[in-house]
Protein backbone atom coordinates (compact mmCIF):
# COMPACT_ATOMS: atom_id res chain seq x y z
CA UNK A 1 0.00 0.00 0.00
CA UNK A 2 2.06 3.00 -1.36
CA UNK A 3 0.90 5.96 0.68
CA UNK A 4 -2.82 5.09 1.26
CA UNK A 5 -3.69 7.74 2.98
CA UNK A 6 -2.29 10.62 0.63
CA UNK A 7 -2.22 13.22 3.42
CA UNK A 8 -6.27 13.53 3.80
CA UNK A 9 -7.19 14.37 7.49
CA UNK A 10 -9.81 16.52 8.94
CA UNK A 11 -9.79 20.22 9.79
CA UNK A 12 -9.21 21.88 12.62
CA UNK A 13 -13.09 22.19 13.28
CA UNK A 14 -13.64 19.30 12.59
CA UNK A 15 -11.09 17.44 14.81
CA UNK A 16 -12.70 19.79 17.97
CA UNK A 17 -16.20 18.42 16.94
CA UNK A 18 -14.19 15.18 16.60
CA UNK A 19 -12.79 15.56 20.30
CA UNK A 20 -16.61 16.96 21.73
CA UNK A 21 -18.37 13.91 20.94
CA UNK A 22 -16.12 11.39 22.44
CA UNK A 23 -16.29 13.30 25.30
CA UNK A 24 -19.87 12.96 25.73
CA UNK A 25 -20.53 9.87 24.28
CA UNK A 26 -16.96 7.72 25.11
CA UNK A 27 -14.95 6.06 22.30
CA UNK A 28 -16.25 2.58 22.35
CA UNK A 29 -19.56 4.78 21.62
CA UNK A 30 -18.64 6.82 19.06
CA UNK A 31 -16.56 3.68 16.80
CA UNK A 32 -19.73 2.58 16.75
CA UNK A 33 -21.30 5.51 15.55
CA UNK A 34 -18.94 6.12 13.15
CA UNK A 35 -18.71 2.67 11.47
CA UNK A 36 -14.62 3.18 11.86
CA UNK A 37 -12.22 0.99 14.18
CA UNK A 38 -10.51 1.88 16.76
CA UNK A 39 -7.06 2.64 15.28
CA UNK A 40 -8.60 4.54 12.45
CA UNK A 41 -10.21 6.86 14.85
CA UNK A 42 -6.90 7.32 16.47
CA UNK A 43 -5.03 7.98 13.27
CA UNK A 44 -7.65 10.55 12.75
CA UNK A 45 -7.73 12.14 15.79
CA UNK A 46 -3.58 12.16 15.80
CA UNK A 47 -4.33 14.18 12.69
CA UNK A 48 -2.48 11.87 10.64
CA UNK A 49 -3.55 11.29 7.05
CA UNK A 50 -6.40 8.67 6.88
CA UNK A 51 -8.04 6.78 3.44
CA UNK A 52 -10.62 8.62 1.39
CA UNK A 53 -13.36 6.16 3.12
CA UNK A 54 -12.41 6.52 6.43
CA UNK A 55 -12.78 10.93 6.47
CA UNK A 56 -15.94 10.13 4.50
CA UNK A 57 -17.43 7.94 7.08
CA UNK A 58 -16.44 10.11 9.91
CA UNK A 59 -17.59 13.75 7.87
CA UNK A 60 -20.87 12.01 7.39
CA UNK A 61 -21.13 10.63 10.93
CA UNK A 62 -20.12 14.20 12.31
CA UNK A 63 -23.16 15.79 9.73
CA UNK A 64 -25.68 13.52 11.00
CA UNK A 65 -28.95 14.80 12.55
CA UNK A 66 -28.41 12.56 15.61
CA UNK A 67 -24.63 13.43 15.79
CA UNK A 68 -25.17 16.93 15.84
CA UNK A 69 -28.26 16.69 18.26
CA UNK A 70 -25.62 15.26 20.55
CA UNK A 71 -22.86 17.79 20.28
CA UNK A 72 -25.19 20.95 20.54
CA UNK A 73 -26.22 19.92 23.75
CA UNK A 74 -24.64 21.42 26.49
CA UNK A 75 -25.21 18.03 29.35
CA UNK A 76 -23.05 15.73 29.80
CA UNK A 77 -24.58 12.19 27.82
CA UNK A 78 -22.70 9.51 29.69
CA UNK A 79 -21.69 9.58 33.81
CA UNK A 80 -18.60 10.64 34.68
CA UNK A 81 -15.96 8.13 35.83
CA UNK A 82 -15.92 7.62 39.27
CA UNK A 83 -12.13 6.73 40.78
CA UNK A 84 -12.62 4.08 43.29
Amino acid sequence: MEHAGKGIALSVDELRALRRLIEKMGERAVVAELNVSRQALGRTLAGLPVRRGTLALVRAGLAAPNIRAKLEDKRPTRPARRST
